[in-house]
C-alpha cells in the first residue's frame, strides 16, 4: 500500500496539472467506453457484427490497432468461423464470479488455440495480438467502474513516488486493479474533484460516470 499522506499531496496538485494541459490525454479511451456501452450486447444474434461495431472511437482506435498490432482485425477473422464459441469466451471473461487472472489467461489460451485452427483457412493470420493488455481493454470497456487501462510503467513510478513498500518486480493484474480501485475511491471521495473533472470534456456525453480512467490520469501525473 502507498502512503495516503503522500497521495493527498499529489491529489492536491492533480486538478491544476490536468487543467494546465488543456485537454484529457486519454480522451479517446473515454470516447471508446461511451461507444462500447451504447453498442455492446452479448445476446445479439449477429455477434460478429456487434463486436466490430462496439470497438470504435471517433477520436482514435489506438486501443485495438497500431503498427503491427491488429487484435480487432484478428478477432473479426476468428468470428467468421467460431462466432458462438467466442461469445462464450466473452461471457467467461466478463463473469465476475470467477478469478480475474484465470479469466484473462483462459481468454488468451483460447485465442492461441483458435489461431492454430483457423490459420489453416487463413494463412495470413500470423498472430491474434490478444495479450494481457488487450484483454484488460475488453474488461475496461465492459466495466469502466471496475477496470482501467493497463499502464504498468506509470503505475510503478507512481507507487514509488507515493512511497509504496515492497513493489514487486512483476506486478499482477490483480494487484494493479486493486490499488487502482483504491486510488479511484480516494479521488471520488473528493466531490469537488469528481465534479470538476467533467469540465475537462469538450463533449459532456463522453464522460462515463465513475470511470476508473480518472485513476489512470492520476498515476500518469505523478512523478
Amino acid at each position: 500500500m502507498f502512503s495516503k499522506a503522500v497521495f493527498d499531496q499529489y491529489l492536491e496538485k492533480f486538478p491544476a496539472r490536468l487543467m494546465g494541459r488543456g485537454e484529457l490525454s486519454n480522451l479517446y479511451m473515454w470516447d471508446a467506453q461511451q461507444h462500447f456501452a451504447q453498442i455492446w450486447d452479448i445476446e445479439r444474434l449477429d455477434f460478429d457484427i456487434m463486436y466490430a461495431e462496439s470497438l470504435h472511437s471517433d477520436i482514435s482506435n489506438r486501443l485495438w490497432t497500431g503498427v503491427d498490432y491488429h487484435p480487432k482485425e484478428s478477432m473479426n477473422t476468428f468470428l467468421k468461423y467460431e462466432k458462438e464459441f467466442i461469445r462464450s469466451m466473452f461471457r467467461d471473461l466478463f463473469n465476475e464470479g470467477k478469478d480475474l487472472q484465470m479469466r484473462i489467461s483462459r481468454f488468451i489460451f483460447h485465442c492461441d488455440e483458435l489461431r492454430k485452427q483457423i490459420k489453416k483457412k487463413e494463412p495470413k493470420l500470423l498472430h491474434h495480438y490478444h495479450d494481457e493488455k488487450m484483454v484488460v481493454n475488453y474488461l475496461m470497456l465492459n466495466d469502466p467502474q471496475r477496470y482501467t487501462y493497463l499502464e504498468l510503467v506509470s503505475f510503478r513510478k507512481a507507487m514509488a513516488a507515493m512511497q509504496a513498500r515492497n513493489i514487486p518486480e512483476y506486478i499482477t493484474i490483480e494487484s494493479y486493479t486493486k490499488l487502482m480501485r483504491i486510488i479511484q475511491n480516494f479521488i471520488k471521495a473528493d466531490t469537488s474533484m469528481a465534479n470538476g473533472y467533467k469540465s475537462l470534456f469538450p463533449d459532456q456525453k463522453l464522460h462515463v460516470a465513475g470511470s476508473m480512467l480518472m485513476a489512470l490520469d492520476f498515476i500518469q501525473n505523478v512523478d
